[in-house]
């Protein structure tokens, strides 16, 4: 591993594989427009070291050793330099089991062949998300309401302050939703935890219809919405379950029902 590079010009610490300063530069500005939107919509600043890893230095740097996966751990976020195996992996993964129609949107999103990159780079205001999950306590809580909890963070971001990149995430999450059940034996969201088990496919398929959950939700219950559900997570002594989420908006409980096919 040659030493990261050290970014400067940032209110947070940056750094970077030698050869992706540029593309680091571009991740911290705009983490730094995305964590000013959390801030102003969860009340407090936490801390933040932005990483941007190729490949080789990866295993160096990242806890989940899957070169690709953001990941947030405590106040460290650590973002892809580039492609990654993981992306194609999922790329064709959502093309072997798409309807034509869908296939063709695939292509004139990302590409043909489809790359991933633009799907994954709208992770980056999620993965900031998470940091106001690290740095206080809060309810324990099932993991894919803390995923969507990031989601609805990521898709009100992108909704108000970047609208143009939308369809980067959309259309990977619209995609997700013609793989059958019988493909994604794990599938109740109760169930999130054990995905990890069958593959990171089978992880991936969460993230991409909790994206598709939280869209829905972040249009029908808005802003308030993410904001409630973030005081909840701040009553640390109780865990929070379904109930609780859908007391704070009529509308998640219809939609919770409509689970996977949301």
């Amino acid at each position: 591993m040659m030493p990261l590079v050290s970014i400067d010009g940032f209110p947070f610490a940056v750094s970077a594989s030698v050869g992706t300063e540029e593309r680091a530069r571009a991740l911290a500005a705009r983490a730094v427009l995305a964590l000013d939107w959390h801030v102003e919509q969860l009340g407090w600043r936490p801390q933040l070291r932005l990483t941007v890893s190729d490949g080789d230095d990866w295993p160096d740097v990242a806890p989940v050793p899957i070169y690709g996966v953001p990941q947030t751990w405590v106040d460290h976020t650590i973002i892809a330099a580039g492609e990654a195996p993981l992306f194609a992996e999922v790329s064709a993964d959502l093309l072997s089991l798409a309807p034509p129609a869908m296939s063709d949107r695939l292509r004139d999103t990302y590409g043909d062949p489809p790359v991933l990159v633009g799907y994954f780079d709208q992770y980056l205001p999620h993965e900031l998300v998470h940091l106001f999950c690290e740095q206080v306590p809060v309810a324990p809580a099932p993991l894919w309401i803390v995923e969507l909890f990031c989601n609805l963070g990521m898709v009100g971001y992108l909704a108000e302050c970047e609208p143009g990149t939308l369809p980067l995430l959309r259309v990977a999450a619209d995609a997700s939703a013609h793989i059958p059940i019988s493909e994604r034996p794990i599938h109740d969201l109760a169930d999130m935890e054990r995905s990890f088990d069958a593959g990171q496919l089978a992880f991936g398929w969460y993230i991409l219809r909790l994206t598709a959950l939280a869209d829905r939700l972040w249009h029908t219950a808005g802003r308030g919405f993410y904001r409630a559900i973030y005081d909840r997570l701040l009553q640390a002594d109780k865990p929070i379950v379904v109930a609780d989420l859908e007391a704070l908006d009529p509308a998640v409980g219809p939609a919770l029902v409509a689970w996977p096919n949301v």
